[in-house]
């Protein structure tokens, strides 16, 4: 099993194939926040608690991380597209269940479904993309990458916000309209170009856990991986905090105004993945640590003040600390992932990730249902704050820039006897 580098050749196609990948990322991604505007009136209308709804919520992750742990590095095995297509097909399922659900119970199904779907996509897309662009172009694959992820969180409940305000059935309009534009996403990744030559059939595929990093990438995997775990606990944070915060404290109950404010978040991410490309990986992943500070004050200042202001602010920050933070981490990522293991590591990157989104949320909600929301979301915050500010020690004084560095160099030096597939 070999993996390929562009050839001028297959220009064109290549380059139908990145903007195919792109809509992919912009999607799957979407699709994981697309609910986001509607969990408040689910919790209404199926009457069920702020702990079920937390539980919901972080249930993507339990389906994530399982994916990610134990087929974290198949499309490495199988090749990139199969498992693209396959994550559509299990978004379609996740958009289905979601339209039907009429209980606690069905939102729990599509939720785990939806972490499947992105466990699966998320991984594949990354290396992917990195794999589609030629070596000089290897930034841009970084900027696109991050970028579109970002934009596509921000979609999703933008999308939904619009439709839940303006179309009927608001439980069940937003994933007709989601099935539909994931058919046509199918129908573009069909022809994509494949870049795993000689891809193993499924009766050979490995499918042992790997929860592991080699020991010689584990002191430059640190920094991306506490990055991670960081810039997701704020946006775990967030997206927990938000329904509440806007409906109850803010008094904006307009769904549509809603989704705007939320995707606020992702769109000034994707606006920093650009602003900040010139900062390497390591300035970047500091620059989202430090920003991390004034984030979570503004949240806990926006929350106890009834403050729509800093609610906007605490937006805005936040968005340049996960644009920048989270660029950054990627860009790590790849640069130090020898490219038989690259889907498998970026997966381990997501796994660190999706482990920052769900335990402190899950950890709020039941401390929200013992105590007061004030002080779970303020005891929440201080952990955040504390973690940021060890990932920012741990950059600065830390030298694992140099071993990325160096591990980035070996992985480029090593002979390139591969070409694309044209499968």
């Amino acid at each position: 099993m070999i993996h390929a580098t562009p050839a001028p050749l297959a220009a064109s196609r290549q380059g139908r194939s990145i903007l195919a990948v792109l809509a992919q990322t912009l999607l799957l991604f979407g699709f994981t926040t697309l609910p986001t505007p509607l969990y408040g009136d689910y919790a209404q209308a199926f009457h069920f608690s702020t702990l079920t709804l937390t539980l919901i919520y972080a249930t993507y992750v339990a389906g994530t991380l399982s994916v990610l742990l134990l087929l974290g590095r198949l499309s490495d095995q199988m090749g990139r597209k199969p498992l693209a297509l396959f994550a559509i097909g299990l978004a379609v399922v996740a958009a289905i269940l979601f339209a039907l659900a009429r209980d606690a119970t069905g939102l729990f199904v599509a939720r785990l479904v939806t972490g499947v779907a992105a466990g699966l996509s998320s991984g594949t897309v990354v290396a992917w993309l990195k794999e589609l662009h030629p070596e000089r172009e290897e930034k841009t694959a970084s900027l696109r990458t991050v970028s579109i992820n970002v934009l596509g969180l921000g979609v999703g409940p933008l999308l939904c916000g619009l439709l839940v305000q303006f179309a009927p059935a608001p439980f069940v309009t937003p994933y007709l309209v989601y099935i539909a534009l994931l058919v046509l996403l199918a129908l573009t990744i069909a022809p994509a170009c494949e870049t795993v030559k000689n891809p193993l059939p499924l009766s050979r595929v490995a499918l042992k856990v790997r929860v592991g990093v080699p020991a010689g990438l584990r002191a430059a995997f640190m920094a991306p991986a506490i990055a991670n775990l960081v810039l997701y606990s704020m946006v775990g944070y967030y997206s927990a905090l938000t329904p509440g915060l806007l409906s109850h404290t803010l008094n904006v109950t307009n769904h549509a105004v809603s989704g705007v404010l939320v995707s606020e978040l992702f769109a000034v991410s994707a606006a920093a993945v650009y602003l900040t490309a010139r900062l390497n990986s390591r300035t970047a992943m500091l620059l989202g640590f430090a920003m991390m500070l004034p984030t979570l004050s503004l949240l806990l200042l926006a929350e106890l003040q009834a403050s729509l202001a800093a609610f906007v602010a605490a937006t805005a920050t936040g968005g340049l600390a996960l644009g920048a933070g989270y660029r950054g981490a990627i860009e790590a990522g790849n640069q130090i992932a020898p490219a038989e293991k690259r889907a498998e590591l970026i997966s381990m990157l997501f796994v660190c990730g999706n482990l920052g989104l769900s335990v402190p949320v899950i950890g709020v909600g039941m401390l929200r249902a013992a105590a007061s929301t004030r002080l779970a979301d303020t005891i929440f915050a201080g952990i955040t704050m504390l973690l940021s500010l060890i990932g920012l020690g741990f950059g600065l004084f830390s030298k694992h820039d140099r071993s990325g560095e160096a591990a980035g160099q070996a992985a480029q030096a090593a002979p390139h006897h591969h070409r694309p597939s044209r499968a």
